[in-house]
């Protein structure tokens, strides 16, 4: 699992258990390592970096109550004994913890606080002569979860987390269609951006594009020469905001229904999106419509939309696998269209 903390006493194992989350970004890493079109990179990164930033946002709790407990047990450190030893050794950890210089000289000043942490946590355990410590705050912090779990605001706080980060999902998944899907159309290649453009009704528009003509003033802004613009331009012509709107955006440039469809064609990333449209445009609160179009996860009308830890993993499992199967799909067409190195995709 990815993780954004090197410190196991802060989220020790088995907490995203008992949290009932879980966010595993490691195939897209991986993909996004293999990725041989440079046009792509740049989307990938950013949803890559989302996703890790979701991790750090699910990840708040814990840390934060990481950080209470450990202190809690370097404050009784600072008290545990006064040999001239230990007086040393508290004394190097105060400077530790302050970033100060030692009495012999040693500056922690430009040492970076995780560091300074660390080393922390190392003498702690040395001179705490117990080898069991990191363990018992590991199992403190799960129970001092517990306790707080037990409290309404502090479930209505995780709740509204879990909220925030569906909507989260949701956008790195929608900027990723969206980003890709210009850098496609942007890389050069006319046939992609033609099919776009015939997929447009015919009737003049008001923005000067239509599946028929590309008025003079559009072509004059980009010297006359759209060849690496086309994503760009056709991006307004589609919405990105749905599945079904990236569906027929995909769709139109790509013709190949059959695998788009597979790639969207997931219960979960459906669910995800209605989820997405209730927390921003009703506030989370179910209505009939919402009820009628997802019978089968039993939201109760009027109520506050209920996303737990465990729906959340499943959320960030379905984008994860969906951007992954993205990617390498819009790599090996573009490979195929640099290998052929003609302007016509007979794929």
């Amino acid at each position: 699992m990815a993780t954004t903390n090197n410190d196991e006493t802060l989220n020790p194992p088995g907490f995203e258990k008992e949290f009932e989350w879980v966010l595993d970004i490691a195939p897209l890493s991986e993909c996004v390592q293999r990725l041989k079109s440079a046009e792509l990179v740049q989307g990938a990164t950013a949803f890559e970096t989302n996703l890790k930033n979701i991790h750090s946002l699910l990840s708040l709790p814990g840390t934060t109550i990481g950080i209470g407990v450990r202190n809690f047990y370097w404050g009784l450190f600072y008290q545990h004994t006064f040999s001239e030893e230990d007086v040393e050794a508290i004394s190097q950890l105060a400077s530790l913890l302050r970033g100060e210089i030692t009495p012999d000289g040693v500056s922690y000043k430009r040492m970076p606080q995780e560091k300074r942490w660390e080393k922390a946590s190392q003498l702690l355990r040395q001179h705490f002569g117990r080898e069991a410590s990191t363990e018992e705050i590991a199992s403190l912090i799960l129970s001092t979860f517990k306790d707080l779990a037990e409290r309404p605001k502090f479930r209505e706080s995780i709740r509204i987390l879990f909220l925030s980060t569906t909507t989260f999902l949701w956008t790195s998944f929608e900027c990723l269609v969206t980003d890709c899907w210009v850098a496609a159309l942007n890389s050069g290649s006319i046939s992609f951006g033609h099919r776009a453009l015939s997929a447009l009704p015919v009737e003049e528009t008001t923005d000067g594009i239509s599946g028929k003509q590309i008025e003079v003033n559009l072509l004059a802004r980009y010297g006359f020469d759209i060849r690496n613009h086309l994503g760009t331009i056709l991006s307004q012509k589609f919405k990105f905001s749905s599945l079904e709107g990236i569906r027929v955006a995909y769709i139109s440039a790509f013709q190949d229904e059959r695998s788009i469809d597979s790639m969207l064609s997931n219960d979960i990333l459906k669910y995800l999106e209605s989820c997405r449209h209730l927390i921003v445009h009703r506030s989370g609160m179910v209505d009939e419509r919402f009820s009628n179009k997802n019978p089968e996860f039993r939201q109760e009308v009027g109520k506050p939309l209920f996303i737990n830890g465990k729906q959340v993993s499943e959320f960030g499992a379905a984008v994860v696998e969906a951007g992954v199967r993205l990617l390498n799909y819009l790599d090996g067409r573009l490979r195929i269209q640099r290998n052929k190195g003609i302007e016509r995709d007979d794929d």
